[in-house]
């Protein structure tokens, strides 16, 4: 049986609101059914009501490092691509799975060109994980600056990102996007023998 409700998930509003310029929205996790019963109604959450709330979405990437929260099925039966990227909490994710996130955003993207799907993002809380790899996604690809991409995730969550280590790591992330892209064009300008 599943767990009963995450620590402080109460805390945090269901949905946030589309970030603009992108095709992210981000959400606390949704819970099944039977641990929603047990909600207040303006704060749960589950597969099914997600779905009512946000009918646009095509593509929901699952952060928490957990398979026990919902059944995937619940969405990919209504036509929306589920995928997983487990990754721990508190600790500011590895530079390999920002890269992998990164990869499933741009895939999803192409093959939906001609559409307006959005892009569901979500850990547990839709604030710490989901927040960093939105705004990883904004700042090493769409190249915003760390300040406004996490004042514009800020903004359409509801919800500041809370921990310390991963708001330094992306405010550090376009230096170390412009330092990689300087040595390999300095690579690129040596003269050949």
């Amino acid at each position: 049986m599943a767990k009963a409700i995450p620590d402080r998930w109460l805390d945090y509003t269901p949905i946030g609101k589309r970030i603009p310029g992108t095709r992210f929205i981000a959400f606390k996790v949704p819970l099944h059914k039977h641990v929603n019963a047990r909600v207040q109604e303006n704060l749960r959450l589950a597969p099914e009501s997600l779905l009512e709330s946000i009918p646009d979405l095509g593509l929901i990437i699952d952060l928490t490092n957990t398979n026990r929260y919902y059944h995937p099925s619940a969405l990919t039966n209504r036509d929306v691509r589920h995928q997983k990227l487990m990754i721990p909490g508190k600790q500011t994710p590895p530079r390999a799975l920002a890269e992998r996130f990164c990869g499933f955003v741009a895939d999803f993207l192409e093959s939906n060109a001609d559409n307006d799907k959005l892009i569901g993002v979500h850990c547990t809380h839709g604030v710490n994980r989901t927040g960093y790899l939105i705004c990883y996604f904004m700042i090493s690809v769409m190249k915003k600056s760390p300040e406004e991409a996490i004042n514009n995730f800020s903004a359409a969550r509801g919800h500041e990102i809370e921990r310390e280590n991963y708001l330094s790591s992306l405010k550090t992330l376009s230096n170390r996007n412009d330092n990689q892209g300087r040595s390999r064009s300095n690579q690129s300008r040596r003269p050949t023998q």
